[in-house]
């Protein structure tokens, strides 16, 4: 089975407090830089893996994308997103992401926050997202975190954010880390 640890109750209810699960795109702290570097989503089809709550989905709707797909393997985050999102041309389907298969050229800007580090093989997910895109002025932009609980008394952890994006034949990369100390 797919790796979804979100559908554990336990883990979930955790997860329903944090504030971007609470605020929505205004409480995720790399929300004003993947804001910032979305394309305009104006008339465009919006696929966007690892939907979760559907903040993406809602935020490409109200930017007139033509029509958002969202991805999910959990059905908890499913059941979130369709309660809190009223819009016909949103669809939200459960899937892993590892089984995506749609249309040739199917989508203009595909979208996947804080998903990937549960995905075994990022390369075969691109390759099969870049199928998906309709000509090569498609944006592919992926955001991963990856949290380390390193071992040893002190359970330091590292907290690892790379923003990779591919615009046409252009790779733009950030990556940021820091170490956390749990409370």
């Amino acid at each position: 089975m797919k790796q979804n640890k979100y559908d554990d109750v336990v883990f979930f209810s955790e997860y329903e407090k944090m504030p971007r699960s609470v605020k929505g795109l205004e409480g995720a702290g790399e929300w004003p830089v993947i804001k910032a570097i979305l394309p305009e989503l104006k008339n465009k089809n919006v696929l966007d893996l690892g939907c979760g709550f559907g903040w993406h989905c809602r935020y490409a709707r109200e930017q007139q994308a033509s029509s958002v797909i969202g991805v999910d393997i959990s059905e908890k985050m499913l059941q979130k997103a369709r309660k809190m999102t009223d819009d016909s041309a949103v669809s939200c389907i459960k899937m892993p992401i590892e089984d995506i298969n749609f249309s040739d050229s199917q989508f203009d800007v595909v979208i996947s926050s804080l998903a990937f580090h549960y995905v075994k093989s990022f390369e075969i997910v691109c390759q099969k997202v870049l199928w998906f895109f309709k000509s090569q002025e498609g944006l592919l932009f992926f955001l991963l975190n990856i949290l380390f609980l390193l071992l040893g008394t002190n359970k330091i952890g590292i907290m690892i954010t790379m923003e990779i994006a591919y615009i046409g034949l252009l790779t733009i990369i950030s990556l940021k880390a820091c170490v956390i100390q749990p409370s």
